[in-house]
């Protein structure tokens, strides 16, 4: 089928896929918004008029927990993932609303409109649609006809999108959001392995990765097997964790996804190192 194609044309698809995968995203937002809304009706009307505000706040997490996890199921994608699309979906108009418009023009792939929604926490609503004009913008090395959004370089987008939160937010206040991102971070995965991942400034996590591999080794050197006859020394994860412990689904909870129990894979477990 494209084998009769150029070059320029090959690339000309590829880039007209992506533009129609970022409209594909903001639809499935939309329709995320409808399930979701529809879901926190059902949950506030089965309430009692005289239910304390609290317990309405409750019921609307719940659903967009239940939301959450019945997308999750339905598409494969990850929990994180849909929380992050439900963000979007309902969040505050004035704010999601011009990333959302990118989003359906394909202006904004939905990994670059999920670092707008990120970095740009802290930026003041009426400098939103500012400044997705800005990261989308033409970039004249690029965009020779004008056009900008996907062609935007990424490194150019970056420079632009740190450049506008810089102007708008005081430097305390972007110290600040960047303390309340560093975490850790457990994401299971099939056959009950799981993965290990830590957040915040390159130097601090580099350092921490060596301390683990520096003390992974020092185990191994003595003998790991000697002290620890069930644990396979396979990583650097299995020799600091000192044993292979048994498979089993506790009730995790994170500050992203609020009292979601069950099994880890409905919902990462968070934490701090720092």
């Amino acid at each position: 089928m494209f084998a009769g194609m150029s070059g320029d044309e090959l690339l000309s698809e590829l880039e007209r896929i992506e533009r129609e995968r970022a409209a594909l995203v903001a639809r499935s937002v939309v329709l995320m918004e409808v399930m979701a809304r529809g879901r926190r009706r059902e949950a506030l009307a089965a309430l009692a008029p005289d239910v304390p505000a609290g317990r309405r706040t409750l019921e609307v997490a719940e659903a967009d927990a239940c939301v959450v996890d019945e997308v999750a199921l339905a598409t494969g994608l990850r929990v994180h993932e849909c929380r992050a699309r439900l963000d979007l979906a309902c969040g505050d108009a004035s704010r999601t609303g011009p990333i959302r418009a990118a989003l359906g023009r394909g202006e904004l792939s939905w990994e670059r409109a999920r670092r707008v929604m990120d970095s740009a926490a802290q930026v003041p609503a009426e400098h939103i649609e500012d400044l997705v004009t800005r990261v989308v913008a033409p970039y004249p090395a690029r965009s020779v006809d004008g056009v900008g959004g996907l062609l935007v370089p990424h490194e150019v987008f970056g420079a632009r999108l740190r450049r506008f939160v810089a102007r708008h937010v005081d430097a305390s206040e972007r110290h600040a959001q960047r303390m309340r991102q560093r975490c850790t971070r457990i994401d299971v995965l099939p056959e009950g392995e799981a993965t290990l991942s830590a957040s915040g400034h390159v130097l601090r996590v580099a350092s921490a990765h060596e301390r683990v591999d520096r003390i992974a080794r020092r185990l191994r050197g003595e003998g790991i097997r000697a002290r620890w006859p069930n644990c396979a020394p396979t990583s650097p994860w299995t020799c600091c964790s000192g044993a292979n412990y048994p498979p089993t689904r506790p009730s995790w909870t994170s500050p992203a996804c609020p009292r979601i129990r069950g099994s880890p894979e409905r919902c990462p477990r968070r934490g701090s190192m720092w």
